[in-house]
């Protein structure tokens, strides 16, 4: 099997997967209300196992680099900001 890594190629290939992703528009709003009407939340990464990790990694980056406050674009529902150890905060959605 031969794979082809040219930038030509390349180039091409990567113009058919993003046409390929893009052929339907997506409504992030109809996405988020469906989600949420059904009982959904906005993911694993913000409950349980999950979003304990993802706080231990950001609070010692928090810490290591003295970051004491947070702009956070798409925070979803902010559960796991319970968890942040953060003097500032604010997340939008």
């Amino acid at each position: 099997m031969v794979i082809r890594t040219d930038a030509n190629f390349l180039q091409k290939l990567y113009r058919c997967v993003l046409k390929f992703i893009l052929r339907k528009e997506f409504n992030y709003q109809d996405y988020w209300e469906a989600r949420y009407s059904a009982g959904g939340s906005s993911g694993a990464g913000s409950y349980g196992k999950h979003a304990e990790y993802k706080a231990s990694v950001l609070n010692k980056i928090f810490s290591d680099y003295n970051i004491q406050s947070v702009l956070e674009f798409g925070c979803g529902d902010g559960n796991q900001l319970r968890l942040y150890e953060i003097e500032r905060y604010l997340g939008l959605d």
